[in-house]
């Protein structure tokens, strides 16, 4: 809880109306550091006032409590649907076996008021049991659909609005697992981490929208170059990242750098005004699992080769 604490004394600090939306741009400036909202955090302590659009979250903060949460639900549920199942075939059995027996008692010919009562018993028991087994049925769809609901949202949680691909929290856990399998030997594994270059200017000269749409072009043209072989997500901001399993980091180095070469070879243009933004670029980090102890300095290890990238003239991928 200390992030909440450190987002309330800076509001607190700097006398910021504390609404949601307030809450949530000082979160994701001060606790995720998600670039590309200081212009509207200082617009904020000036004015208490916004100034421009708000960029999309590149990182949804999702509270571990609620994941584990979200995790326990799955579970109970799927335990409910086994006692579901279960209870529906017993109900079904048991309604069986009493019409065969009540098909016996009738046709014993046994004569009484008793022989009639407990066939009349044993009907009405047999119509309970078909009630019980259309209330589980129910019951049971009732919990699919809770089930799919459950489903939809962890993909939702796991998905950048913006670009529609998997965002940083998906790519931890992604990239833990797949240490894991590098670990025991299963597939090589490289990360990528790219850096769309100088996106601050890009959004201070032609605004937010346009800058947004730079970002959903960056995406789209990693998806066409290296989807087939890597696992790719918006890290936060201008920063994306790329998981390749099974592949060497020199043929990694080479889809991603085939990528840039596409970027920067393009055209663009503000699409209200026809007005060209210039050659678009991005920089990038490359570094192999083998280099790593950890799935944390693999990281650390693929940044600080951006860094040198960036430090380099830009436009550049390099190697750890």
């Amino acid at each position: 809880m200390a992030s909440f604490h450190l987002v309330g004394d800076f509001l607190e600090r700097h006398a910021i109306d504390p609404n949601p939306t307030n809450f949530e741009l000082v979160y994701r400036h001060q606790v995720s550091r998600e670039s590309g909202l200081d212009h509207i955090i200082n617009s904020l302590i000036a004015n208490d006032v916004l100034e421009g659009s708000i960029p999309e979250s590149a990182d949804v903060a999702f509270d571990a409590e609620l994941s584990e949460i979200a995790d326990f639900a799955t579970t109970q549920l799927e335990a409910i649907e086994v006692i579901l199942e279960r209870s529906k075939s017993e109900a079904k059995g048991y309604g069986t076996a009493l019409e065969k027996e009540a098909r016996g008692v009738e046709n014993s010919g046994v004569p009484g008021k008793f022989v009639d009562s407990l066939v009349k018993l044993t009907r009405t028991m047999i119509s309970k049991t078909k009630e019980a087994e259309e209330e589980l049925n129910s019951r049971k769809a009732t919990m699919n659909e809770l089930q799919n609901s459950l489903a939809e949202a962890r993909v939702r949680a796991d998905t950048d609005a913006l670009t529609g691909l998997s965002n940083r929290r998906a790519f931890e856990r992604e990239l833990g697992a797949a240490c894991e399998r590098a670990n025991f030997g299963e597939k090589q594994l490289s990360l990528a981490i790219c850096d769309v270059d100088h996106f601050k200017s890009i959004n201070d000269r032609f605004g937010h929208v346009t800058g947004d749409r730079v970002l959903q072009l960056v995406g789209d043209i990693l998806r066409t170059h290296c989807l087939d072989q890597g696992k790719i997500f918006r890290f936060g901001g201008e920063e994306f990242v790329i998981l390749f399993e099974g592949l060497e980091v020199k043929e990694a180095n080479a889809l991603v750098d085939r990528t840039r070469r596409d970027l920067a070879s393009r055209k663009i243009v503000k699409k209200e005004t026809g007005e060209e933004l210039g050659a678009i670029t991005f920089s990038g980090g490359i570094c192999d699992y083998t280099t790593a102890s950890s799935p944390e300095e693999m990281l650390k290890l693929a940044d600080k080769s951006l860094y040198r990238a960036k430090a380099n003239g830009r436009n550049i991928i390099l190697t750890a």
